[in-house]
């Protein structure tokens, strides 16, 4: 991982909730799954396009293993017209699987708060919600 990857990984830890599991680098190949009715030269050509290809980290659900988002750090590598067609790419395979892939600009600091309120835009809740279940478990 990069030092801005490493950085982001402590604040996303930080701002996930304890429901969560963060995976990094995860191949592509193992979040795709190319149906059986398609013929074996047309999943084998299919699945050729994902191999090689990771994202930077996945989040699942801590108990079922589920993925339930991605993120990409975009350092200044993604400007490149080769990684540009790599992230078009990318982007149109998590949409087909229906998967949200959130895009991080790489910054060498990154704020829990922004990034909890990136996890809710796709759908993941922030550790605040359980602290606030707690505290009200508490009362």
């Amino acid at each position: 991982m990069t030092a801005n990857e490493k950085c982001f990984l402590r604040a996303l830890d930080g701002a996930l909730g304890e429901g969560y599991r963060v995976f990094a680098q995860v191949r592509l190949a193992d979040l795709v799954e190319v149906q059986e009715k398609f013929s074996d030269a047309r999943r084998w050509a299919a699945l050729k396009k994902v191999f090689g290809k990771s994202v930077d980290f996945v989040i699942v659900d801590r108990f079922t293993f589920e993925p339930v988002a991605a993120i990409e750090v975009d350092d200044r590598t993604h400007l490149l017209s080769g990684r540009r067609e790599r992230d078009v790419f990318v982007n149109s395979v998590f949409e087909e699987i229906g998967l949200p892939l959130l895009r991080v600009t790489a910054k060498r600091d990154y704020s829990v708060p922004v990034i909890r309120k990136m996890l809710a835009t796709a759908g993941v809740e922030s550790g605040m919600a359980e602290v606030a279940v707690a505290q009200r478990g508490r009362s």
